[in-house]
């Protein structure tokens, strides 16, 4: 069975490219300490809230994508990275909200 973890992040009016740059960015980082997650990234500029993107991941279980954070955090370097790519994160966006859908 798989699943796809979807984040829809509300930027900062005007940052959506910086956004897409920094989403597109961290997800080779995951890949680069080990995470084989197929991503898709997509933007919408022309309804709803501007500077709105979304990120899914498809998984095979739900919790495949904590589990990938968690390697990554164990790596001293990989820790530091992705803190700093967090940080960032915090800079270009007001929240985000999580979903998780189960594929039939």
């Amino acid at each position: 069975m798989a699943f796809v973890e979807r984040r829809t992040f509300f930027g900062k009016v005007g940052g959506g490219h910086a956004l897409i740059k920094h989403i597109l960015e961290g997800n080779a980082a995951m890949a680069r300490y080990g995470m084989d997650i197929k991503a898709r990234v997509l933007s919408d500029y022309n309804s709803g809230r501007t500077d709105r993107v979304v990120v899914e991941w498809e998984t095979e279980g739900p919790g495949q994508i904590d589990e990938a954070i968690g390697k990554v955090m164990d790596d001293p370097q990989g820790r530091g990275e992705m803190t700093a790519w967090l940080d960032k994160l915090n800079e270009l966006v007001h929240y985000a909200e999580p979903e998780h859908w189960e594929i039939q």
